[in-house]
């Protein structure tokens, strides 16, 4: 099986809910679609981790993720907006930073509104 048979493989696995170990250039990652909340809960349940401790996310870039989602999926409460954006922030981007926000930062917020109208109904 070559590299691509192999990343067709993982990509398939994913996609079907399973969990994934991932060969990185110095460890093993396990890896789990960030959508699908049950492949999740085995990531944590296979690593012996609480919801309460998040795990890492990894992606091309935060624009390239529902940051909503990421954020609910590694454990944070996203219930308050500037905590959401704090912790996109922190988590992310790797700052703790104030002030305007950028492209990745404003899609945070533009999901938060979406899931607030969702849930009042709108």
């Amino acid at each position: 099986m070559n590299v691509i048979d192999r990343v067709a493989a993982c990509r398939d696995a994913l996609q079907r809910g399973q969990v994934v170990l991932v060969p990185t250039d110095t460890v093993y990652g396990i890896a789990a679609a960030l959508d699908d909340e049950d492949a999740v809960q085995a990531l944590y349940t296979l690593k012996g981790r609480p919801r309460s401790q998040p795990c890492q996310v990894l992606c091309f870039a935060p624009v390239a993720l529902d940051p909503l989602l990421a954020l609910q999926a590694i454990g944070y409460d996203v219930a308050d907006p500037a905590a959401a954006l704090a912790a996109l922030r922190r988590h992310f981007l790797g700052v703790d930073a104030t002030g305007e926000a950028d492209a990745a930062e404003r899609q945070l917020l533009l999901c938060l509104l979406l899931e607030k109208r969702r849930k009042a109904g709108r």
